[in-house]
């Protein structure tokens, strides 16, 4: 009886998320599981291959990522906490090159979204947490109606500079920026930039995959 119980309710929930989504109809719904449950898979599949030592399998990476941004899946919020940038298309932006500087530390790069407050913070590693880069402003959605991915974001960026072990030395960088998230779990995102953000840090057309920061690197933050 517990169980037959447990599957009336999961039942009654899985209804109710369906009827909650706007032109979804229960037939559709049930019928997107099985997909959305193949691209979890390919999510775990990518985040394997990224979290993997050495060289990373770029055919095979960007062959999952291309699978995931053709989902178009519905749009989840941002996740909270540092979010490190594991993988990139395109031009390279500043904060990888940065964190190459010297190759053989660990620097992490990536970024915090607070949607409480609707704050970012851009954080890159020079080395490591003796010197990095931090930018901080405000965001909001371009696209509030739009409930599937791509979820467009407009960034402000009000003030910046590097912190050399503990010391604040600011730098003038203000300006808007562009944001487009292709792809969103709880687990992993992919993100593009449209066009170039204030002072070059990255440049349009841009891809980055993030990951939970504290999956790989525990205690990281800006």
């Amino acid at each position: 009886m517990a169980s037959c119980s447990k599957a009336v309710k999961a039942l009654i929930l899985v209804l109710a998320l369906g009827l909650a989504v706007p032109g979804l109809s229960p037939c559709a719904f049930f019928s997107f599981l099985p997909q959305a449950t193949e691209i979890r898979k390919v999510s775990g599949e990518l985040q394997t291959v990224l979290k993997s030592p050495g060289t990373k399998d770029e055919a095979q990476a960007n062959a999952l990522i291309n699978q995931l941004v053709g989902a178009r899946v519905p749009f989840q919020p941002l996740g909270t906490g540092l979010w490190r940038a594991v993988y990139t298309q395109g031009p390279k932006p500043q904060w990888e090159r940065n964190a190459k500087i010297l190759p053989f530390l660990d620097n992490v790069a990536g970024q915090e979204y607070n949607t409480d407050s609707m704050r970012v913070v851009n954080y890159g590693e020079v080395l490591g947490q003796l010197l990095y880069f931090q930018a901080r402003g405000r965001f909001s959605e371009a696209n509030a109606w739009e409930r599937n991915c791509p979820k467009d974001y407009i960034v402000d960026v009000e003030e910046g500079g590097l912190n050399f072990l503990g010391l604040p030395i600011p730098l003038p960088i203000q300006g808007r920026g562009y944001l487009r998230c292709l792809y969103a779990d709880e687990s992993l995102r992919i993100f593009v930039s449209p066009t170039d953000s204030p002072d070059k840090w990255e440049e349009g057309g841009l891809l980055v995959v993030q990951i939970p920061a504290e999956s790989t690197n525990p205690g990281s933050s800006p």
